[in-house]
């Protein structure tokens, strides 16, 4: 019954003209179509929302906890939806990237196996959402991603502080593409690239 209920209600948010002008906006930017998903609903058993996009294709998976705010479950909905969309355009374009500079090759201290390449289209996609440039599509703040990034290292969680870090620090390029509809190119990466050495020190 609790499902159903939290089924009803953001399905309500997600067919919203703001979540469709915030996909109009992830589309310009990865330059293909959003596709039409499917969403496998759980109830978390955690503090917060949290998704994948590893079940199938054109399947995200979502949990949220029915007494939160729904909304932060749409923004990482619209999160997973743009995983779906990296290919081809922005993969293949982060991929020459990161084969150029060697970044498969660099793991942080704190990053439990995640590779500098990771990091960055990880830190990219949560530029966008959830608490990031899409989030005023919806009318909601962008998050405060240094404060996130030090309660994270007060848990002892180098990862998603160092994830914090770089998300937030991407912000100011991503919003510059998402607000002139601009796709994602060379000049982007190389940008993100350099953001990445610049908060490498933070990064764990």
């Amino acid at each position: 019954m609790r499902l159903e209920v939290v089924r009803e209600k953001l399905d309500e948010l997600l067919a919203s003209s703001s979540v469709d002008a915030a996909l109009e906006a992830l589309e310009r930017f990865f330059q293909t179509a959003a596709p039409s998903v499917t969403i496998d609903l759980l109830i978390s058993r955690g503090g917060g929302s949290s998704g994948g996009a590893n079940e199938a294709p054109d399947h995200i998976t979502l949990e949220v906890l029915d007494a939160q705010d729904l909304w932060r479950g749409v923004e990482v909905a619209l999160h997973e939806i743009a995983h779906l969309m990296e290919e081809p355009h922005f993969r293949a374009l982060c991929e020459q990237m990161s084969d150029r500079y060697g970044l498969k090759g660099l793991t942080g201290s704190g990053s439990r196996g995640w590779t500098a390449h990771t990091l960055l289209r990880e830190a990219i996609i949560g530029a966008l959402a959830p608490g990031g440039c899409l989030s005023p599509f919806l009318g909601r703040p962008v998050d405060d991603h240094q404060e996130r990034a030090r309660r994270a290292r007060e848990r002892g969680d180098l990862r998603v502080a160092g994830l914090h870090v770089l998300r937030g620090a991407l912000i100011p390029l991503v919003r510059s593409y998402v607000e002139a509809g601009r796709a994602v190119d060379r000049d982007f990466f190389e940008e993100a690239y350099r953001i990445l050495v610049e908060c490498k020190p933070e990064l764990g």
